[in-house]
């Protein structure tokens, strides 16, 4: 009898385990744990120092946005001195690293910069050709080399204009954008609560106010962003003197953040730094702390991941 109900009991716990073992082999099917590998992907980090501001920063541009929630830096050479050393990470675009610049206070300034080639065309128009969508920017049209980098630069699809027939003397290829690649020079920026500035040579030119920006350019395109600076959203730690960093980011959906790159502050040691290897990574079981996020992330995945069976 106590046998039988020992190999009941066996049986039991071993058909558990096997349903569990199925279960957990399930969601790594449905759920691939996705990341982003800036060396694998031959993505090289890029460096960003502002020396007379003592700050300095890693940045990375995934190809694609996720819920990302941890990530691992290992940096070289390795006998930087790196004792306890607490690292921010935060999220938005390259533009908002920028330092700030002179204000435009009057539109004669503007004008000068938005219509800085004389011709008729503002910087920051949109349009599209039968081969790619481009960007007007100082006398050349840069190609979006997909949708994604369109997306990632907070582009609006509505502002994309055919290209007109008497613009096409004037079409110049410029250089492509790709991942990584900055607002380009006359793009208007615009926060939240109202602020405006322009990019321009890796400076940010803040616009005393919007009427100005009307008065040159009555129907501008603007890129929209959370606020002047890109949005804390976690740290990264070194315990144990070493040159790998663990980061964990805080329990909240950062692809609702604009922008899509990734900025890790190292402060002035940054120009110590020869290469850097930094990987990105997505939750890809449960999150007890967010039930209703992590529904919500995977239904996304899944979606992403099927597409093309899903909706062909």
């Amino acid at each position: 009898m106590l046998k039988n109900r020992m190999k009941k009991n066996n049986s039991f716990i071993v058909g558990v385990v096997g349903i569990a073992i199925i279960f957990f082999i399930g969601l790594k099917i449905l759920y691939p744990k996705n990341d982003f590998d800036s060396e694998k992907r031959n993505k090289a980090v890029t460096t960003i120092q502002f020396l007379d501001e003592k700050r300095g920063y890693l940045t990375v541009d995934p190809e694609f946005e996720y819920n990302f929630y941890s990530a691992s830096v290992e940096i070289y050479p390795k006998n930087i001195f790196l004792e306890n050393k607490i690292v921010e990470v935060e999220k938005g675009f390259i533009a908002q690293l920028y330092p700030i610049g002179e204000m435009i206070e009057t539109a004669e300034v503007l004008q000068k910069y938005i219509f800085s080639n004389d011709i008729e065309i503002p910087n920051g128009e949109l349009v599209s050709t039968n081969d790619a969508v481009y960007v007007y920017s100082r006398g050349k049209w840069k190609p979006f080399l997909g949708p994604q980098f369109f997306q990632d630069l907070g582009f609006d699809w509505k502002r994309v204009k055919s290209l007109k027939v008497d613009e096409e003397s004037s079409f110049e290829e410029g250089e492509k954008i790709i991942a990584g690649t900055p607002h380009p020079d006359g793009t208007i920026l615009e926060t939240k609560d109202k602020n405006f500035f322009l990019v321009w040579e890796e400076k940010l030119l803040p616009i005393k106010k919007e009427e100005i920006i009307k008065e040159v350019w009555p129907d501008y395109a603007v890129i929209l962003m959370d606020k002047e600076v890109p949005e804390k959203i976690g740290e990264c730690k070194n315990f144990k003197s070493t040159n790998s960093f663990e980061c964990f980011f805080d329990k909240k959906d950062v692809k609702d953040i604009s922008g899509n790159t990734f900025v890790f502050s190292f402060g002035e040691i940054v120009s110590e730094i020869k290469r850097a290897t930094i990987v990105l990574d997505t939750f890809n079981l449960v999150d007890l702390e967010n039930p209703k996020l992590t529904l919500s992330f995977h239904k996304t995945r899944i979606i992403d991941k099927y597409r093309n069976e899903i909706f062909k």
